[in-house]
């Protein structure tokens, strides 16, 4: 594994360590790597393991591995529902519209692959608070091109 190369985005609120010699998109990282790097290695890790998005339930095994991280990488992640939606964005594809809630609910409700997500209707994506018509119909063009 090659490291410092595949940092997730964390708030702000999440990236302060003390005594740092070095700053990254994390935040910053002591010249040791501190308790970063293992962190980071464990957590890619986890989110590397192969992953089809067109197979049924891909999304539910990526809601696993949310909750897996957040269990055994507290220090980069500590809400499964955020670490899904990163993971989803880098794995699967980035829905401009789509919150990670949303991403969620979509995958309790069925839709748990890229086919399922191509064969949502105007109409169901209107059930998600928050969006109506003229998002659904944003959302149904990006689907189209993936």
């Amino acid at each position: 594994m090659k490291y410092g190369c595949w940092l997730p985005h964390i708030p702000m609120e999440q990236r302060i360590i003390k005594n740092s010699e070095r700053s990254s998109q994390f935040g910053p990282v002591p010249s040791n790597g501190g308790e970063v790097l293992p962190n980071l290695i464990k957590y890619r890790t986890i989110i590397e393991r192969p992953l089809d998005p067109q197979n049924k339930g891909a999304f539910l095994e990526l809601e696993a591995r949310a909750v897996e991280i957040v269990k055994e990488v507290p220090a980069i992640f500590v809400d499964t529902t955020y670490c899904f939606g990163v993971m989803f964005r880098e794995m699967i594809v980035d829905l401009k519209h789509l919150s990670d809630a949303h991403l969620i609910e979509l995958t309790h409700n069925g839709c748990t692959s890229t086919l399922d997500l191509k064969t949502l209707s105007e109409k169901d994506l209107k059930t998600l608070k928050g969006i109506g018509p003229k998002k659904a119909k944003e959302i149904i063009e990006q689907l189209s091109k993936i």
